[in-house]
This record gives C-alpha cells, structure tokens and sequence, in this order.
C-alpha cells in the first residue's frame, strides 16, 4: 500500500512539473541610462515604469521616450501584420495543397473509368463479330 502512495505522490509531482508554465518578460535598455522600458512578450503591450516617468527632467526627454514608444508600437503593429499574413499565405497553400491532392486523385479516376470504357467496347464489338 505505502509503495502504490508513493509512486502516486512521484507520478503527480512529476506531471506538476512538466506541464508548469513559464511566463518570459524581455527588457529593452533606451538611449539615457536611466530609462527602461519593459515589454511583455505575451500580451504585447508597452509598459513604462512609473518611478522612471517621474525622474525625467525635460520635456525634451519624455517627447523622445514618447517618439520611442510610438515606434515601438508601430513596430508591433507591422510585426503582427506580417504574421498575419503569413499565416493567411500558409493556409491558401495549404488548401492548394489538398485541391491539388484531390483534383489527381480525380485524374486518375477518370482514366480509370475511362480504360474501363474502352475495355468493354472493345468486348462488345468481340461479341457482335461473332
């Protein structure tokens, strides 16, 4: 009984384990020293720290990090546009694929039928000769 408990304790442990997740944050150092900006890789969105925004002196430097952020936006943007369309690209191939797969398998039924056809004429007029 304790060895059947303790395999069932190992096999749950060790399914816990493998199907953990793992969250992955990317961060992206600016031009000033002082400034980082964070982005979530998966929610894509762009997030600024707060005690950042308040150390910024010039309104010079929160019209660059803004600049920043609008490209890096943008750049996201286009990013998933592509994806987009790549994925839409891959599924017309792929439907291409299956027509095609089913436009010969329909090829070769005909000529199949056909080879057929032609056999029994040629049967039927073994037979009217006779």
């Amino acid at each position: 009984m304790n060895i059947k408990l303790f395999f069932t304790v190992v096999l749950l442990s060790s399914f816990q384990l493998f199907f953990a997740q793992d969250t992955k944050t990317d961060t992206i150092k600016l031009a000033t020293k002082t400034t980082i900006t964070t982005v979530t890789t998966i929610k894509d969105t762009i997030k600024f720290a707060p005690v950042v925004a308040a150390k910024l002196a010039t309104n010079e430097e929160k019209e660059a990090l803004k600049k920043e952020a609008k490209t890096l936006k943008d750049k996201i943007k286009s990013e998933k546009k592509a994806l987009r369309e790549a994925n839409k690209i891959e599924k017309e191939q792929k439907a291409f694929e299956k027509n095609k797969k089913l436009l010969t398998n329909d090829k070769t039924k005909f000529f199949r039928v056909k080879n057929q056809l032609v056999r029994l004429k040629q049967k039927f007029q073994m037979r009217e000769e006779i």
